[in-house]
């Protein structure tokens, strides 16, 4: 009797900290065991040689920041920013991130919003190109973190506002770049003004300024245009709220 009370206590136990995906662990252990999800080296092996990509990556946990691109009954299609994006003339597929099918938690998938930036944590079941699935996975948060270039000061007349462009550069598979370009609303328009800075923070951050934000954002769309036979891609968001902001540190010459 004592050894089947054990059992069931134990049982009872895993199933505790299985609350975010049936592994045993919690989300604080997932988030310490994971790594953040390279689909740039995934797509690579996965061209060389599918069981040996399938063998290296699948099981393993691994953490993915990008957008909410639909919710279904049991899973969130989250498109990764940090997938490539392509390399080459658009073409079925170029200009679209890897798409993910998180399987989360009723709750979980309830705090969602379409085109919401999140983070997500779990295990990659499979990588097969026409979709990508997570398990035993976890919601962390919406909370994102960039280094970019304060490119422009704009003013939107029809919407009656000042809008801070802030361009983030991304390396892309293949050796080239893409690039993130965030939107963040600083102030009121009045008539025929000028903006170059903006205080954000206790932070004054001038055009031209490299910085580091942390903040929430929801996706736009992406674009892409073309120097000659040189695609560039960007991903447009909106920062919908800044929590912090500071000078990025220069970068050390290699």
């Amino acid at each position: 009797m004592k050894r089947h009370m054990a059992l069931l206590l134990a049982a009872a136990l895993g199933l505790t900290l299985a609350a975010c995906g049936g592994e045993g662990m919690s989300k604080e252990e997932m988030l310490e065991a994971a790594e953040p999800c390279n689909f740039g080296a995934i797509r690579a092996a996965y061209g060389e040689n599918k069981l040996n990509a399938e063998e290296t990556y699948c099981g393993k946990l691994y953490q993915v920041t990008g957008y909410v691109q639909s919710i279904e009954a049991e899973y969130a299609v989250i498109g990764a920013l940090d997938s490539p994006l392509g390399n080459s003339a658009p073409a079925v597929g170029d200009g679209k991130p890897t798409s993910v099918d998180v399987y989360l938690s009723e709750e979980e998938l309830k705090q969602l919003s379409t085109n919401e930036v999140v983070n997500v944590v779990g295990e990659l079941t499979s990588i097969d190109p026409s979709g990508y699935t997570m398990e035993n996975a976890c919601y962390v948060d919406n909370v994102i973190t960039l280094t970019g270039e304060i490119t422009n000061f704009v003013i939107d007349t029809g919407l009656n506002q000042h809008i801070m462009l802030v361009e983030e550069k991304v390396p892309e598979y293949g050796g080239g770049m893409s690039y993130r370009e965030y939107e963040y609303q600083v102030a009121p328009v009045t008539a025929f003004e000028n903006m170059e800075e903006v205080t954000i923070d206790g932070v004054t951050a001038a055009e031209g300024d490299t910085v580091t934000i942390t903040g929430t954002a929801s996706f736009q769309n992406i674009t892409y245009s073309n120097a000659g036979t040189i695609y560039f891609y960007t991903a447009h968001l909106t920062l919908d709220s800044i929590t912090s902001i500071t000078e990025a540190e220069a970068e050390t010459p290699s």
